[in-house]
């Protein structure tokens, strides 16, 4: 058991929480996280979850894909990832096939009912984005564009 950080850490660690600099990190970890469940209890009014959304929208634009490339794309381990390919392929959303004729490994697509789906998703979903006052702003985006190009990131669902 641990002993209570005392009152001495706490205060140097608090002063430096509160410089701007450090503040400002605080309060993009919370924007980000209102904006996920903002937008998530939206796709959840069409009874789909965001994760659910993330693996619909990578498979709309870099299907087929493999288990392995669709966990390390979306950063989820494999059992994860297992579930809900299960769960999409029961409902008739993707299914999976060999690349080759002698390909063993499967790759997974969407089913023609599953991008038709994961295409009503995408126009609601990006209706309620642009509703969002913060993305109204050219100046915003274009910050946010060059932070990712600086750092070497692209864009991403």
């Amino acid at each position: 058991m641990s002993k209570a950080n005392p009152a001495s850490k706490i205060k140097k660690f608090e002063k430096v929480r509160l410089d701007p600099k450090v503040d400002v990190w605080r309060q993009l970890l919370v924007m980000v996280e209102t904006l996920y469940e903002t937008l998530e209890k939206k796709l959840g009014e069409k009874d789909c979850t965001y994760p659910r959304f993330r693996l619909l929208f990578v498979l709309y634009f870099e299907a087929p894909c493999s288990p392995a490339t669709l966990a390390k794309r979306l950063h989820v381990s494999r059992s994860n990832l297992t579930t809900f390919l299960r769960r999409l392929e029961e409902d008739g959303l993707i299914y999976a096939c060999p690349l080759a004729s002698t390909d063993t490994r499967l790759k997974y697509v969407l089913s023609e009912q599953g991008s038709t789906y994961t295409e009503e998703l995408m126009t609601y979903h990006f209706e309620n984005i642009k509703k969002l006052s913060l993305f109204s702003r050219p100046e915003f985006i274009t910050e946010i564009g060059q932070f990712l190009k600086d750092n070497k990131k692209e864009g991403s669902v």
